[in-house]
């Protein structure tokens, strides 16, 4: 665990293979997924750990406003979100369309969005689609269709828009949810992971090669180069600073997007 001074204050023992790591909105869990399907979940206070098994998820999300995890799933053609409760144990699970990587929350936790590639499409020029699930009554209401196959997505914070990142097209998709407008945005790199700054006014992602800054009132993206192999992107709640994992030099970036430096 890191502190606000940058400091590592603890190292925690998880499951075998940690993938990814997601804090609730109050702070109090930490909930550490693995490649091997395991999940645990971390007291932030007193640092007690309980790890329960499942299976192996593609994509992981956790609520901003109640207890809830989400998990994806694929096995063949059949596709799946797990919805976890805080204990670990499984409250439903609502299948979804074709093969499921990647899935977004909106800001109040009111509708999931999961993206899907057809089969065969994921390392092609194929289409795909985003499914968008009602957290209230966990049922799939509607699926939105994609030219190109979504990769990662994030949603504005007003609920607003949804954006999808197409790593073969060196492309990211910005959705008018309102109207189901689709505008594509051109990037100089192929782009992995997508955040959306706190006011909803910038994007930043993370590209092949490269980090780039989109405007969302005008699509302009400028790209520039941060670190070696930038990866994983976290903005502050301030919109201050974004957090980048540097792969190539085993280490976090502290980023200012207004001084453009790390």
């Amino acid at each position: 665990m890191i502190d606000r001074a940058h400091h590592i204050v603890a190292n925690i023992p998880v499951g075998v293979d940690p993938k990814r790591t997601m804090v609730s909105a109050d702070g109090s869990r930490v909930c550490v997924t693995g490649y091997d399907g395991s999940m645990s979940i971390i007291n932030a206070v007193d640092h007690t750990v309980r790890t329960v098994g499942g299976q192996a998820s593609t994509a992981e999300a956790i609520s901003p406003h109640d207890n809830y995890v989400y998990l994806v799933h694929n096995q063949g053609r059949n596709c799946w979100v797990s919805v976890i409760s805080d204990d670990g144990t499984t409250a439903t699970v609502v299948p979804v369309h074709s093969y499921a990587g990647a899935l977004t929350l909106s800001a109040d936790g009111g509708r999931l969005y999961v993206a899907s590639s057809k089969p065969g499409s994921t390392y092609q020029h194929g289409h795909g689609s985003i499914s968008v699930i009602d957290t209230a009554t966990f049922t799939l209401i509607e699926v939105i269709a994609m030219q190109f196959s979504p990769d990662t997505i994030i949603v504005s914070p007003d609920g607003s828009a949804v954006y999808a990142t197409h790593y073969n097209e060196n492309a990211i998709s910005a959705i008018a949810l309102a109207s189901r407008c689709h505008t594509p945005i051109g990037l100089d790199d192929a782009p992995l992971e997508v955040a959306v700054s706190p006011d909803g006014d910038q994007l930043y992602v993370t590209n092949l090669h490269s980090v780039a800054l989109i405007d969302t009132a005008t699509n302009v993206a400028e790209s520039m180069p941060i670190g070696d192999l930038p990866r994983q992107l976290h903005v502050s709640s301030d919109g201050k600073q974004a957090y980048i994992t540097d792969f190539g030099h085993h280490c976090v970036r502290v980023w200012d997007p207004s001084t453009r430096r790390s």
